[in-house]
């Protein structure tokens, strides 16, 4: 394939997943977004005030490089090594082709916030009461739910919110704020406090299309211990690895009571999911899901020039990835290392780089998102 047709795949593909995340935002939810069936009317978000986000940076933007110029560069960075050398990681026994690649980076998280104290001020909780109306109670002295469960309209939903709070369920207060509000509510990203941060999973993937059927290529899998974050990458030197790739990044999610992804609640879990399915062990575990970029959106949408992650973190964590592989070009990349794995090893090491750079970013992102909530 030539260089022009090469580039103009990759601009498709690019421009496909630009209109995929704007379909998405609108919907506000993928096939995986909840274990309970959805309300049958869409409710109407509440203007509520955001905390002011936290300072824009702007860093050194490169643009993005010519295909062909790019898989020399990474070839000749590459040197020829074998992809063991190149990844640091070691094949995983029993599962020919998969390798496992562990790191760590600095990834501090931000204060945990009293969630539940701000649940209880929220008087728009309570259907039935909006902004205005919410307004009013409070210079009525009804400065929380608690003391409008006696109130003759409002008391009987009031006394279900609080039963809500006090019970500190995280996936039903998330399910609460969507039907109320919506997902990007800043409350119901600080519903992480309900969770030890060793229970949140982060994930990112790297595939070979945008579609559940082409195969999985990296999982990136991290956790946060202390002020860093302990990433464990899944790379699948072949397509037959990806049986046993797909089968532990579900064992991760299954152990895991809260997600955090970027795009995920479209994309990351729900293609998880179909793999899954595909070799016949569906993902049934469901945990509560803190998608990043409608949170992103909602922070930032105006003040950067896109909400792709690569441009929140140049222009909000101040970060620049320097040479990174675009991940519109990951599957041109990989499909270019199978013709000659041995020979080529270079650009699979790169989207595991790339996909590096993508999970530790999302971590520092989320405390970004987290400390502004």
């Amino acid at each position: 394939m030539g260089a022009d047709r090469r580039e103009e795949i990759a601009e498709l593909l690019k421009r496909r997943l630009e209109e995929l995340r704007e379909r998405d935002a609108a919907r506000g939810s993928g096939p995986f977004g909840s274990r309970r069936p959805s309300p049958s009317h869409v409710p109407v978000p509440v203007p509520v005030p955001v905390p002011a986000p936290f300072p824009v940076r702007v860093a050194a933007h490169s643009p993005e490089p010519d295909l062909a110029d790019l898989r020399r560069r990474l070839l000749e960075r590459a040197g020829g090594r074998p992809l063991r050398d190149l990844l640091g990681g070691d094949e995983v026994p029993g599962c020919p082709g998969l390798f496992e690649v562990r790191d760590g980076a600095p990834a501090p998280i931000a204060p945990r916030p009293d969630v539940l104290s701000s649940l209880a001020a929220s008087l728009w909780l309570v259907p039935g009461i909006r902004a205005g109306l919410a307004a009013k109670l409070c210079a009525a002295g009804f400065r929380d739910v608690r003391r409008l469960c006696d109130h003759p309209r409002f008391g009987p939903q009031a006394r279900r919110v609080c039963r809500a709070i006090d019970l500190g369920d995280p996936y039903r207060l998330m399910d609460l704020l969507a039907t109320r509000g919506a997902r990007s509510h800043p409350l119901a990203l600080a519903l992480h406090a309900l969770l030890d941060p060793s229970d949140l999973l982060f994930l990112d993937i790297e595939t070979m299309g945008l579609f559940g059927g082409s195969p999985i290529v990296v999982a990136g899998l991290a956790r946060v211990s202390g002020d860093r974050v302990e990433l464990t990458q899944l790379v699948a030197a072949s397509p037959a690895a990806e049986p046993a790739l797909v089968r532990r990044t579900a064992d991760a999610i299954a152990a895991s009571p809260g997600l955090v992804t970027f795009n995920g609640r479209s994309f990351d879990l729900p293609y998880v999911g179909l793999r899954a399915a595909y070799y016949g062990a569906p993902l049934v575990a469901d945990p509560v899901h803190f998608d990043l970029l409608p949170h992103s959106r909602r922070a930032y949408r105006g003040r950067v020039p896109d909400c792709r992650l690569d441009t929140l973190a140049r222009h909000v964590l101040g970060e620049d990835r320097g040479e990174d592989v675009p991940g519109a070009l990951v599957p041109l990349l990989y499909q270019d290392y199978l013709a000659a794995p041995g020979r080529r090893a270079g650009l699979l090491a790169a989207i595991a780089d790339h996909n590096r750079a993508d999970v530790v970013q999302m971590v520092r992102l989320f405390g970004a998102l987290a400390g502004a909530a």
